[in-house]
C-alpha cells in the first residue's frame, strides 16, 4: 500500500505574481443616465509562475512521508523541468472524466491500493468528499510551511 498526494498545480505550486491582485487603477464608476456599473475593460491577468519555495517544500514533504505524487492536471512535464523531485505515481494523473475534481480523485483511489493520501489543492469546491484529507493552500501564495504540517499531521494521523 502506498502513500499519496493528490497535487494541483494551479494556486499550489504555481501563482500569479502579487500584481495581479492589485485593484484596478479604474474602479467601477455608475454611468450618467444608468443604474448599473460600467465597468472598465478587465487588464490581462499574468501568467502562473512556478514557484521554487513551494516545489522545495513539496520535494520535502514527499521525501518526508515517502508519499509519490498524483497530479489532477497535465502539468507534469513542466514539474519536472522545475525540479519536482516526485517520485510520481506509475499512474501518475487522475482522468480528466469530471464531473468534479473530488470525483477523479474517488476514482483514482478505487483503482488503486492507498493506504494514506492527501489532496494538496487550492480551491475547496469539487473536492468536498476529501474534506478531510484536504489541504487548501492561500492561491496567492501556494504552498507554505503550515500547508506542510497541516499535510503532515493528517498523513500521521491515518
Amino acid at each position: 500500500m502506498s502513500t499519496i498526494l493528490f497535487l494541483d498545480i494551479d494556486g499550489v505550486l504555481a501563482v500569479r505574481p502579487a500584481s495581479a491582485f492589485r485593484p484596478s487603477p479604474h474602479p467601477a464608476t455608475p454611468r450618467r443616465g444608468h443604474h448599473h456599473l460600467h465597468h472598465q475593460p478587465q487588464r490581462p491577468k499574468p501568467p502562473r509562475i512556478l514557484q521554487a519555495d513551494a516545489i522545495a517544500r513539496l520535494n520535502d514533504l514527499s521525501c518526508r512521508t515517502r508519499a509519490q505524487l498524483v497530479v489532477s492536471s497535465s502539468w507534469r512535464p513542466q514539474l519536472a523541468a522545475a525540479g519536482v523531485a516526485g517520485p510520481f505515481h506509475p499512474d501518475w494523473r487522475t482522468d480528466e472524466d469530471g464531473p468534479t475534481r473530488g470525483e477523479e480523485i474517488t476514482r483514482w483511489l478505487r483503482a488503486h491500493e492507498v493506504s494514506r493520501y492527501v489532496v494538496l489543492d487550492d480551491w475547496r469546491q469539487g473536492v468536498e468528499d476529501h474534506a478531510d484529507r484536504l489541504v487548501c493552500p492561500d492561491y496567492r501564495v501556494g504552498l507554505r510551511e503550515g500547508d506542510v504540517t497541516m499535510a503532515l499531521t493528517l498523513l500521521w494521523a491515518a
